[in-house]
């Protein structure tokens, strides 16, 4: 059976990149003064790092390293219940401050298993930076430490969210419905 898709827009362009030029202020006014590690979560938040990075105030922009990670956990839709590490970061993570980026917390399985993998190695400070935080469903106790957004329980697409592939190039984030 073939299911059409629809998107209904959630969250406009213009109010991700306002949200996101404040959240690089408040990262680069938090860090001042040492050179901090955006850790992105591939491929969700590509985009949203990279937002970030283009954010960050002048004239520190080179005081800003980033790498990705990459997991997977889900399967279409539905989480598989499972974090496996397909790609790890390359850059050392001891002594630095790192910022881990995430598209979407949603269970929060995904980023309790990156940030027991990553405190590991011995940080000098962990925290998480999200653009979208999808709380209801919270099945592991994470800190989202900069939030874009809050969302409802709802399966979003765009700026860098995908369902199975599509989707993930739109420049808003859209409600993914079945039509």
């Amino acid at each position: 059976m073939h299911t059409d898709w629809s998107t209904k827009v959630l969250i406009e362009r213009d109010a991700i990149e306002a949200r996101t030029a404040e959240l690089a202020r408040q990262l680069a006014s938090h860090y001042v003064g040492s050179q901090p590690l955006f850790v992105g979560v591939l491929n969700a938040a590509a985009q949203f790092l990279m937002a970030l990075v283009r954010h960050w105030p002048a004239p520190t922009q080179h005081a800003v390293d980033y790498d990705f990670v990459d997991v997977s956990s889900y399967d279409g839709m539905q989480s598989s219940g499972q974090v496996r590490l397909v790609k790890d970061v390359e850059l050392s993570l001891e002594g630095r401050h790192v910022i881990l980026v995430e598209g979407i917390v949603d269970t929060g399985r995904t980023l309790r298993y990156l940030l027991d993998h990553f405190a590991a190695r011995n940080p000098a400070s962990l925290a998480v930076c999200a653009l979208l935080d999808k709380r209801k469903n919270r099945l592991f106790d994470v800190p989202v430490d900069y939030c874009g957004f809050e969302i409802d329980d709802q399966f979003v697409v765009g700026f860098g969210l995908d369902f199975n592939q599509s989707h993930r190039a739109l420049d808003h984030i859209a409600v993914l419905e079945s039509g």
